[in-house]
């Protein structure tokens, strides 16, 4: 890694400045600035741009001076973390494409395998050899064959003791097999390990890898996907004590998984394959829950409300501000539309978090720019699924957006409005931190499946996603107080104009 104080020398010296002159430029002190460049003093955010201005530098040489900043500032691996949340939330569109994108296996079409030998037997297992099965396109067509098979014979489970970041995991859960429609049945379970915290600098970065593996699974599969958790010192780093450390079941066939996940071990004998269903089933008993889920209801999401809302502070990063929080009575009416299934139930919930949070410093909300004015030109709350909310009026929607304005200009809630060019937040978005109790993800609506909500207690990834939302706040990544206030003034105006013509 470049050091800081050696770039910005360097920088300095390529604009044909001394010291004295970049000081002097740059209105600093000479011997701060003589300092900093020693590495005997840290530099500053207010220091450093000052210094920006003089230095004529492109924009590549800038973000790699800031980079390097940030690293000084909270080490190497709090920037990596912070760096891979960020990709993370960049990549959240993939919940409904790319994550879904078979990755790079060898394919086998269901009407490819349809006609294949293996497929026409009546007992798929009776092909399999005990012997190793090497090399990626080897266990492409080895693990097509046996979901291809188990989804044909209807009610199947699978058994997953293999790390949530493994490739392998990435292919078997985005196989098309599991798509299909005869495969809403197959259940699949699965413990992976998570690295400990404190003392392990790797555990945050590692564990985040493997939820931003498994939650597109957890939110989007329409099979029965459940992931639990055990604490280890570490994923196994070297295959030469562990030949084969992990496992999956399927059925009735047991594959030994190696350490680098690249080479499989079949065993079809009924005692090999008892053995390890019972191992699996006792593991899973002693594990934690990773991740849960649950559908959209006003009886879950009411629980929620009941269990979190009112005893923790709430951090939000969202496609639409929490809107809810700024409906009086008659608006909480009109948004939800009539005659809708459970209409008493979600009234009550959509007052019930009004009420409870409407005057407290414990929410604050990071959304996108998109959807506010998606709700300035629809008037959809986005709390509710489509299939219920209803369109408020135009003077509704000013009334709710000066609201909006009032509690972000007196900091009653914490309201900025993301960067859309560096933090976008796609629509139907939602990530809320209940502090000290979990962390939820909310699904993108389906036009045949309603929300899916997605929510984790561990304890590492609370913290990071902690540490992510604090930095946040001081960063270019949202819009400041001002910004965001001329934004919300601007579609007041807007929609102002629009009720008078």
């Amino acid at each position: 890694m470049k050091d800081l104080g050696a770039l910005l020398r360097t920088y300095i010296s390529e604009c044909g400045y001394t010291i004295y002159k970049a000081a002097s430029l740059a209105n600093v002190n000479r011997t701060t600035l003589q300092k900093v460049l020693s590495g005997d003093r840290a530099l500053t955010e207010e220091f450093l741009n000052k210094l920006l201005p003089i230095l004529k530098l492109s924009a590549a040489e800038e973000t790699e001076l800031r980079e390097l900043y940030e690293i000084e500032k909270t080490g190497e691996s709090i920037h990596r973390q912070r760096n891979y949340i960020l990709h993370m939330l960049k990549s959240v569109p993939a919940l409904s494409a790319s994550f879904t994108t078979p990755p790079p296996f060898l394919e086998l079409s269901s009407a490819n395998w349809a006609n294949s030998a293996v497929s026409k037997s009546p007992n798929i297992y009776s092909h399999m050899e005990e012997k190793p099965i090497c090399g990626r396109s080897r266990l492409a067509l080895l693990f097509s064959s046996l979901l291809f098979h188990a989804c044909a014979q209807g009610e199947a489970t699978l058994l997953i003791n293999v790390p949530g970041n493994f490739p392998l995991i990435q292919y078997i859960l985005n196989h098309p097999a599991l798509h299909e429609k005869g495969c809403r049945s197959f259940k699949i379970w699965h413990i992976t390990p998570l690295l400990k915290a404190p003392g392990f600098s790797s555990s945050p970065l590692t564990n985040l890898e493997i939820l931003s593996a498994l939650l597109p699974h957890a939110v989007i599969q329409p099979q029965n996907y459940e992931a639990r958790l055990f604490y280890s010192h570490e994923l196994l780093s070297s295959a030469l004590p562990y030949a084969f450390p992990y496992w999956i079941v399927c059925n009735q066939i047991v594959l030994l998984i190696s350490a680098d996940g690249e080479n499989v071990l079949p065993f079809t004998a009924a005692s090999a394959v008892t053995y390890f269903k019972e191992l699996f089933y006792a593991s899973w008993k002693q594990s934690h829950i990773f991740l849960s889920r649950f559908t959209f209801s006003p009886a879950a999401v009411n629980e929620w409300t009941e269990k979190d809302v009112s005893s923790c502070k709430l951090r939000m990063l969202r496609y639409q501000p929490y809107l809810s929080v700024f409906l009086d009575e008659t608006a909480v009416q009109h948004c939800i539309r009539a005659g809708v299934s459970e209409r008493d139930a979600l009234l009550h919930f959509m007052s019930v978090k009004g009420q409870r949070l409407s005057d407290s410093k414990r929410l604050s909300c990071i959304f996108s720019q998109a959807g506010l004015m998606d709700f300035a030109d629809h008037g959809r709350i986005w709390e509710l699924p489509s299939s219920v909310s209803a369109a408020l009026e135009i003077a509704e929607r000013i009334h709710i957006l000066r609201k909006l304005y009032w509690h972000c200009k007196y900091d009653t809630i914490y309201l900025r409005i993301a960067n859309p060019f560096i933090l976008p937040l796609p629509e139907q978005f939602s990530l809320t931190l209940a502090e000290h109790s979990y962390l939820y993800f909310c699904s993108p609506e389906t036009q045949d499946s309603p929300w899916e909500y997605v929510r984790t207690a561990e304890l590492t990834l609370m913290e990071a996603f902690n540490d992510f939302y604090e930095y946040l706040a001081d960063s270019k990544l949202i819009y400041t107080k001002e910004e965001t206030l001329k934004e919300i003034d601007r579609l007041i105006n807007v929609l102002s104009q629009r009720s008078t013509q």
